[in-house]
């Protein structure tokens, strides 16, 4: 969503650093135009992921987790799904 000229004047350098740190674009809306401040290079998605904490301590106690008596599957999914299409619409030339 575009922000006002007058908003980017106040807040010019906190949303340039923001540009360059964050690698966002940044949409101004000026006389009705939108204006794009966009970063040279782009920053990954995933470089700006934050660490979270985890409740698995050791990625080895996933491994001997049994899950056998929390999960059934139902009949729906296991069941191989028929190919073709609705046989009750007719074919557009």
């Amino acid at each position: 969503m575009p922000i006002k000229a007058t908003y980017f004047r106040q807040n010019l350098y906190q949303l340039l650093d923001k540009v360059a740190l964050e690698g966002l674009v940044l949409e101004i809306e000026r006389n009705g135009k939108i204006l794009r401040v966009v970063p040279e290079t782009t920053v990954s998605k995933f470089d700006r992921l934050e660490p979270h904490q985890s409740t698995v301590q050791d990625e080895d106690d996933l491994l001997g987790m049994d899950w056998t008596n929390e999960w059934q599957a139902s009949g729906a999914e296991t069941t191989p799904k028929k190919r073709g299409g609705n046989k009750s619409h007719s074919k557009r030339r």
